[in-house]
């Protein structure tokens, strides 16, 4: 009977021991996954929101009065049909940490027109200011008197008493972190007083922030007719930092002079490898002079350069409809047209049927949709339904 105590109390003692090593472990997963819950809540958030009277169907209104994209929907052509004003919905984006965990350890350079140019301003904005830019546009939706627009809303229009070569300067400036090196920027920028003088219009930016999560760059080519120049003081032909010592004491190169000149595909060629850029959003320039069938063309050169370069990943990023075209809802882009298959960032969808008080001229949106831009762009490099935002 001894012996069978024993045996029986050893066998028990074991069970008990197994049973409590289970549940440390049922414990520490417990812990984990509510980890990562907590990890990911920080990094994403819900945000509700109603239909308005005043937006496209496409469109809802948040708690702080932000207009807020719900994505493609049938039926969405034409403004002022948002029928059910009552109804709350949800959209979900990413957070400020989200932003930075998605572009931590990545370059993405963004080559194109003004419109491209604005869309970056506000995204390295954001990023410093931890709050995305409000303008005019959003005077729209909230009482008369209660809305200031924000300094900053000189990134993304020129006031048209400032000189360009004073909004080079101050565009820069307002892209620096305060009293700290967590975010810089260049500008290695020139334009000429006479107003046509394209081919000698410079305006390239580097932004550089560092985050917990890894180093962040930004860079910018400007093309309105298919042409770059980059000079000697410049990245990737001179580094960071000897770029931010010398740039704003450095002569602009004239034509002949750059240590580069060339079209949007020498510069995919000998210019974003030296880079070292993982994504690159991209377009000739002006649509009146490249219409579909030079973006056709340029999709097929895009398909090629993937296959040589494919840690690179190239996006065709369209422009956004004139004002004009948003009137009278012409689509002037559609990705089905392109000879070759290639990633398409198509920001004309995202336009459809807006109001007009969203953009500040014919061609330039204002700071609701460049929010918008800039939540579907790091949507895009990092899939919010993905586990994993590497």
């Amino acid at each position: 009977m001894g012996r069978h105590r024993i045996l029986v109390f050893a066998v028990l003692f074991a069970l008990a021991n197994r049973f409590q090593s289970n549940l440390e472990h049922v414990i520490r997963q417990l812990h984990e996954e509510s980890a990562k819950v907590e990890e990911t809540s920080l990094l994403t958030r819900h945000i509700s929101c109603s239909k308005n009277e005043k937006l496209p169907i496409n469109w809802c209104l948040d708690v702080n009065q932000v207009p807020r994209y719900l994505g493609i929907q049938s039926g969405t052509t034409q403004h002022n049909n948002n029928t059910t004003p009552l109804k709350t919905l949800k959209v979900q984006h990413y957070t400020h940490a989200g932003f930075e965990q998605c572009l931590a350890d990545k370059t993405v350079v963004f080559i194109g027109d003004s419109r491209v140019r604005y869309q970056l301003l506000d995204l390295a904005a954001y990023l410093k200011n931890h709050r995305f830019i409000k303008c005019f546009d959003h005077s729209y939706y909230h009482d008369a008197g209660q809305f200031s627009p924000d300094k900053e809303c000189l990134l993304i229009y020129k006031n048209s008493v400032t000189t360009m070569t004073q909004w080079f300067s101050q565009s820069t400036d307002m892209l620096l972190s305060q009293n700290s090196s967590q975010q810089r920027a260049v500008c290695d920028c020139y334009r000429p007083p006479v107003s046509d003088a394209f081919d000698r219009t410079m305006d390239n930016r580097f932004i550089k922030r560092m985050t917990p999560f890894g180093e962040i760059n930004l860079i910018y080519f400007r093309t309105m007719v298919n042409s770059i120049r980059i000079s000697s003081n410049f990245p990737p032909f001179s580094s960071f930092d000897s770029s931010l010592n010398n740039m704003p004491s450095a002569a602009h190169c004239e034509p002949g002079e750059c240590a580069f000149e060339g079209d949007l595909n020498a510069t995919l060629w000998n210019v974003l490898p030296l880079l070292n850029a993982t994504h690159a959003f991209i377009n000739l320039g002006w649509e009146h002079l490249f219409g579909i069938e030079a973006q056709s063309e340029l999709s097929c050169v895009m398909e090629q350069y993937t296959k040589q370069y494919p840690h690179i990943k190239l996006y065709l990023i369209s422009h956004p409809p004139a004002r004009k075209d948003v009137i009278n809802h012409i689509q002037l882009f559609d990705a089905k047209n392109l000879k070759c298959h290639v990633p398409v960032f198509d920001r004309s969808i995202i336009n459809t049927g807006v109001p007009l008080e969203w953009y500040f001229d014919n061609m330039h949106v204002m700071s609701i949709l460049n929010e918008e831009y800039n939540h579907q762009l790091v949507e895009t490099i990092c899939p919010i339904s993905s586990s994993s935002m590497m």
